[in-house]
C-alpha cells in the first residue's frame, strides 16, 4: 500500500509539472456558484464582502470558462445560467449579483444543490472541468425538522453521488461557526473537491482566491 501510495504521489507530481510546463493546455471550466441568500446572511456578512469576493473570483477565471450564479432560500433561483465569461457577459454577472440580498428565509441547500447539478449536467459542455462552489452559513432548514433530516441525508448521500458520477467537482465554504462543517466536508471528499471554513467575512476573499488556485490544478 506504502508502495502504491508513492507510485501515485509520483504520478500526481508528474501530471503537475505537464499542467506547468509551456503550452500545456488547460481542460475549459464550468462552474457554478451556489450561493446562500438567507436572512441570517446579513448579520454574518452586513457589508456583502460576499458579493465582492465572488466578484474578483469572477475577474480571476479564464475567459474560456462558463459560469452560473445560482442563489437559495426557501427557494432556488438561476440568477445567471451557465454563460461564457466574456469581457462582454461580465457585467451580465456583476448585475446578477445583486440578486444576493440575504432577504431570503430557511436554507433550503439540498435543493440549490441538486439545481446546481442539473444546470452542469443539462448545459455543461463534454469537454469541460465541471466544478459547483457552495457558500452557506447555516444547517438545511426548510422549516420542518423531519424534513431537513431527510434532506440532508439525500445532500449527502444521493446528491453528492449524483454529482461524483457526473465528474463534479463541490468547493464548499461553510461560512462562521453556524454553517454545517461536516455536511460541506462530507460532499466535498464524495467529489475529490476541498472545503473551507470562512469565519469572519474579511476570510471569504482569501478562500475564493484558493478556490482559484484549486480550479487550476489539473484532475486526477
Amino acid at each position: 500500500m506504502l508502495r502504491m501510495r508513492r507510485i501515485l504521489g509520483t504520478l500526481g507530481g508528474l501530471v503537475l509539472l505537464a499542467a506547468a510546463a509551456p503550452g500545456f493546455a488547460q481542460a475549459p471550466k464550468d462552474v457554478v456558484l451556489l450561493l446562500d441568500n438567507s436572512g441570517s446572511m446579513i448579520k454574518n456578512d452586513p457589508d456583502f464582502l460576499a458579493r465582492l469576493a465572488v466578484r474578483r473570483f469572477l475577474e480571476s477565471l479564464s475567459s474560456s470558462a462558463h459560469v452560473s450564479i445560482v442563489i437559495f432560500d426557501q427557494k432556488v433561483t438561476v440568477a445567471m445560467p451557465l454563460t461564457p465569461l466574456t469581457d462582454a457577459t461580465r457585467p451580465r454577472f456583476f448585475e446578477s449579483l445583486s440578486r444576493l440580498d440575504y432577504k431570503g428565509q430557511l436554507t433550503n441547500t439540498p435543493a440549490g444543490l441538486e439545481k446546481s447539478i442539473y444546470e452542469l449536467k443539462t448545459h455543461g459542455r463534454p469537454d469541460a472541468e465541471k466544478s459547483i462552489v457552495l457558500m452557506t452559513d447555516g444547517i438545511v432548514d426548510t422549516g420542518n425538522r423531519e424534513m431537513d433530516v431527510e434532506r440532508t441525508r439525500w445532500m449527502r448521500e444521493d446528491l453528492a453521488d449524483a454529482a461524483a458520477k457526473a465528474g463534479i467537482r463541490i468547493f464548499g465554504i461553510a461560512f462562521t461557526e453556524n454553517a454545517d462543517f461536516l455536511l460541506i466536508q462530507s460532499v466535498a471528499n464524495k467529489t475529490h473537491g476541498e472545503y473551507f471554513r470562512a469565519l469572519a467575512p474579511s476570510d471569504i476573499d482569501g478562500v475564493f482566491n484558493e478556490i482559484v488556485s484549486d480550479l487550476d490544478r489539473p484532475v486526477a
